[in-house]
């Protein structure tokens, strides 16, 4: 949930100021969080911690806590299936959207080899 608000959000800036490969790169590890949902998990023994690296670590934990009900929540509306029917479409869209700006790119280069080869 969090990676697909972070793609989202952080598709425009990809789009005009990093490159296409920088968004192809987040569409990428959203498509590939669909299909494979793992997490990596650190453990770490409370007790060893103290003043802000407790308060962060705490934080931390509230946030994965509720993300995780939130996850469960979403997950029992969004069966497994489902995740994939949603990959799916999403992959499709972006292939589209490729072949649409491929067409248009190359429109665009047709009409300048033509109206250069008039001014010269």
């Amino acid at each position: 949930m969090i990676l697909l608000a972070l793609v989202l959000l952080l598709r425009k800036f990809f789009n005009t100021k990093a490159g296409k490969q920088a968004s192809c790169l987040l569409w990428g590890l959203l498509f590939l969080y669909l299909l494979c949902p793992y997490a990596v998990t650190i453990k770490r023994d409370p007790a060893q911690l103290s003043g802000i690296t407790a308060i962060i670590f705490n934080a931390a934990l509230q946030i994965e806590h509720y993300t995780r009900q939130s996850a469960l929540l979403i997950a029992s509306v969004i069966a497994k299936p489902q995740r994939f029917i949603v990959a799916i479409l999403l992959v499709l869209y972006i292939v589209y959207k490729s072949i649409k700006t491929h067409l248009a790119l190359k429109e665009c280069m047709l009409w300048a080899l033509i109206h250069v080869s008039k001014i010269v």
